[in-house]
């Protein structure tokens, strides 16, 4: 697979996030149904986050997603600490941009090399496209947390 490929499996993919997104109000953006931890938003600024961590701060490139992104969607947060909720138009609109910074980045060569990229203890990846691939799968998990917590609330 080239870049060129995985940024354009990366527009498909958030193609069908954004899908998911269309026509919510609000409230769903921001209920956390029962038994669960995170919401919609959560969700959201979670995989902005992550993308602009692994596919572009990683390889040293700009990023549309602003630090602060960091306290309200890392690992283990959750919307029940936060002492301010996120404005859910600026999240999508972090969400939105980061395909064409993405491709950007791939336009500008960061991809030709890669630093090893851990995560945690669990797996270090040495090659672009092993941290594209897996992004692909992370969105994908949180893109059927969204599915689920839109069935819940309905």
């Amino acid at each position: 697979m080239t870049t060129k490929q995985a940024v354009d499996l990366t527009r498909f993919i958030r193609g069908l996030m954004l899908g998911q997104l269309e026509g919510l109000s609000d409230d769903h953006w921001t209920a956390t149904p029962a038994g669960l931890s995170n919401n919609i938003l959560w969700n959201v600024g979670h995989i902005a986050f992550y993308q602009s961590a692994f596919l572009l701060k990683h390889f040293g490139q700009p990023s549309p997603v602003p630090d602060s992104f960091k306290y309200a969607f890392k690992a283990g947060s959750k919307p029940a600490e936060w002492t301010e909720t996120p404005d859910a138009a600026a999240v999508l609109a972090a969400l939105k941009a980061l395909p064409d910074a993405i491709a950007a980045a791939d336009a500008a060569g960061a991809y030709a090399s890669c630093n090893p990229f851990k995560i945690g203890d669990r797996i270090t990846m040495t090659d672009p496209m092993e941290i594209f691939m897996f992004h692909a799968m992370h969105e994908g998990v949180h893109n059927g947390r969204i599915i689920a917590i839109k069935k819940l609330l309905a």
